[in-house]
């Protein structure tokens, strides 16, 4: 499977033709942008090396400190992990979600497990072992986000929604802020305290994640909401001409097209580097590529107790290193993610939230060409790290 990586500022997107049971063929997709970076990738490695472990995304470097079991290549592997099953999931509907907002508040969470639930936690995040490595790494990368760039907005942000009357450890708390930059809140009437959750997200979210927690998603029992929300907004190094943008078709199947608005750069207007063998070599493309609007919404818990943390969510879980007490069970862990790509750039924002509560759980060819007019995957990386911040899957592109 051919990848090519499309910057943005501080940040990137790849994006990956997607082969689907042979309706469609793999393309090479070069970037929008004044200094694509490409690469061909025609191996798969195996399960566990660096950058996801299944050849499906490019490689990076991890953060400066970090290893093969770093929270870089940890939170990589988690994204594939998790798009596998919601793929699965969802047959063929589109998918939009940030891997890093649900891995930062499970990490959260995870500071409170014990025994089993914690070993099961650190697994599916791919989290490392050693405590001090991931509190430092997941401190580096949340300060490195906010550190900014003069061209795009890149932001994220924690925070803990306490129940008042519920004796939290101080050690938790206190150690939670530290590593994680949280804020801590207390909540009080259950919808009241929604609200307030709700208006938080949206505001670090620039507006685009509305109603994080629907209408009595935080009720009497909550003790606990652990947040994040992470927020980006760039423009193409060199932006689409909206005068060239036109009607055609994408092919969803094979029997099956849409016609959605396409963007496009050719001729002079597109040249990059791309890696044809092991020398980057700088080719002219045709870029098409459609605009589009996604938006996605999950309820975790099954997704994740089938991932292999079924612990966190029975009434077994051990989250005795919040509260002293093995009282509290993960509920369910909700996320919501936007995407929107013009001829102008990208902005995307995501958000989740994890409840707590105690007790059981409830129920469950010429010149290269790079057309984006079938089904594909694309990805939001910081460019530094590598580290998946946002992904999704167009299959039947929509706009606002």
């Amino acid at each position: 499977m051919n990848t090519v990586a499309l910057r943005a500022m501080a940040a990137f997107i790849a994006i990956v033709a997607i082969v689907a049971a042979g309706a469609v063929s793999a393309q090479v997709f070069p970037s929008p942008h004044q200094h694509a970076a490409a690469e061909k990738n025609t191996s798969q490695p195996e399960t566990g090396q660096q950058g996801g472990g299944d050849g499906m995304f490019p490689d990076k470097q991890p953060v400066e400190g970090d290893t093969t079991g770093g929270v870089v290549t940890g939170n990589n592997r988690f994204a594939c992990d998790l798009y596998r099953h919601l793929a699965n999931d969802s047959g063929a509907d589109n998918l939009f979600l940030s891997p890093y907002s649900i891995s930062s508040a499970l990490a959260i969470t995870c500071e409170g497990a014990r025994g089993t639930t914690a070993d099961e936690i650190q697994a599916v995040l791919h989290l490392p072992a050693n405590a001090t490595l991931r509190r430092e790494e997941f401190a580096r990368i949340d300060a490195a986000l906010k550190s900014g760039d003069a061209n795009c907005t890149l932001q994220t942000a924690n925070a803990l929604w306490a129940e008042k009357a519920y004796p939290f450890l101080p050690e938790y708390i206190a150690l939670a802020e530290r590593w994680y930059s949280t804020n801590l809140d207390f909540v009080g009437a259950p919808d009241a305290s929604r609200q307030t959750i709700n208006r938080w997200v949206e505001e670090r979210t620039g507006g685009k994640i509305r109603d994080l927690l629907p209408p009595g998603a935080v009720d009497p029992l909550t003790r606990l909401v652990v947040t994040n929300a992470i927020f980006f907004k760039g423009a193409w190094a060199d932006p689409f001409d909206a005068n060239k943008t036109r009607e055609e078709e994408f092919r969803v199947a094979e029997n099956e097209t849409v016609t959605v608005p396409m963007m496009q750069r050719t001729g002079e207007d597109a040249v990059y580097p791309y890696a044809e063998t092991a020398t980057l070599q700088v080719l002219e493309f045709d870029v098409y590529l459609p605009k589009f609007t996604l938006e996605g919404e999950y309820y975790l818990r099954p997704t994740l107790a089938a991932m292999g943390m079924p612990a966190a969510f029975s009434p077994g879980a051990d989250l005795s290193g919040m509260g002293g007490t093995k009282a509290l069970v993960i509920s369910d862990v909700v996320h919501k993610a936007f995407v929107d790509v013009n001829e102008e750039g990208t902005e995307a924002a995501a958000a989740t939230g994890v409840f707590l509560e105690p007790g059981a759980a409830p129920p469950d060819e010429g010149i290269p060409v790079f057309r984006a007019d079938h089904p594909f995957v694309f990805l939001i990386l910081d460019n530094d790290t590598g580290n998946i911040l946002f992904m999704g899957r167009v299959v039947r592109p929509v706009t606002a």
